[in-house]
């Protein structure tokens, strides 16, 4: 039996010249070629067949790209090429560990997906880009494994399109990436905002206790009270000490250090901290 390459330019004899080039989506990678890694890293990774038919399947698939690139003549012929070419590396990938060459090539591949994929108008202006490509890196070789290059698409009747298989991968790794460093954001913007509220308390006990030392009177009550715990909230925990309150000159008042006070909460202390009632956020 002849060699396939062999049988291949049979198929091609020569009133099948080229006239003009014909326009391709990108010039990257071709569907074909992107499955056929996909076929044979997950080959590499359950030690399925050898490394010796990678040079061959590169080989067909840069001329399926070329034929499939052109605009033959007889385009019946052209199809029965690129079908035997397109065949013909399928089933040799299928018996095909990945080198070291073709797996470079892949990562290569899938840096300029995830470099297209970002220049979409709604991932312009954030500046998490090495967050997106390690990522998307990340999750694809994460999930690679669950690409089968023999199911059938319902909606197409095709067989599955890696390309998209593998954008859909990138797209979702970009959107994990921006809720996360949104979230991020937010805690930190909460955070800060309570160390500020924290530290107005701190401040008008500092001016209240400043303020008293000026002023020259017979030795003060003073009384420190450490809560435990709060039942519904601290405005109502200053209440229920009112008695206290009335029967002391300074009550300092120590609240869980887990206990959060909320903005609402804080405009409610505002008036009962103008006397001389002083909170302070317990270290344990």
């Amino acid at each position: 039996m002849n060699n396939v390459y062999e049988t291949f330019e049979d198929v091609a004899e020569p009133s099948l010249k080229p006239t003009h080039k014909k326009k391709t989506k990108h010039n990257y990678t071709s569907e074909l070629e992107l499955k056929s890694l996909l076929i044979r890293i997950k080959n590499k990774r359950a030690g399925i067949g050898t490394e010796d038919l990678n040079i061959r399947v590169n080989k067909y698939i840069k001329w399926h790209t070329e034929v499939s690139a052109k605009k033959y003549d007889a385009p019946s012929k052209r199809n029965k090429l690129r079908a035997k070419l397109k065949d013909s590396i399928i089933r040799d990938s299928e018996s095909t560990s990945v080198d070291d060459s073709s797996y470079e090539r892949f990562g290569h591949i899938i840096l300029l997906m995830i470099k297209n994929i970002l220049k979409k108008p709604q991932f312009s202006g954030y500046t998490y880009r090495d967050d997106f490509y390690s990522d998307a890196v990340y999750k694809i070789l994460k999930y690679l494994h669950n690409f089968n290059h023999k199911l059938i698409s319902e909606r197409t009747g095709q067989s599955v399109n890696a390309f998209a298989y593998i954008s859909q991968i990138i797209h979702n790794s970009i959107l994990f990436i921006i809720n996360t460093k949104k979230k991020e954001n937010e805690r930190l913007k909460h955070q800060v905002q309570m160390a500020n509220l924290d530290h107005n308390l701190q401040m008008q006990y500092f001016q209240f206790v400043n303020d008293r030392e000026h002023v020259e009177e017979e030795p003060a009550i003073s009384e420190i009270i450490h809560l435990k715990t709060i039942k519904t909230s601290l405005i109502d925990e200053l209440n229920s000490l009112s008695e206290t309150i009335e029967r002391v000159d300074r009550l300092d008042i120590y609240y869980p250090h887990d206990y959060k006070i909320s903005f609402e909460e804080y405009n409610g202390l505002k008036e009962i901290l103008k006397g001389k009632v002083s909170i302070m956020r317990d270290k344990k």
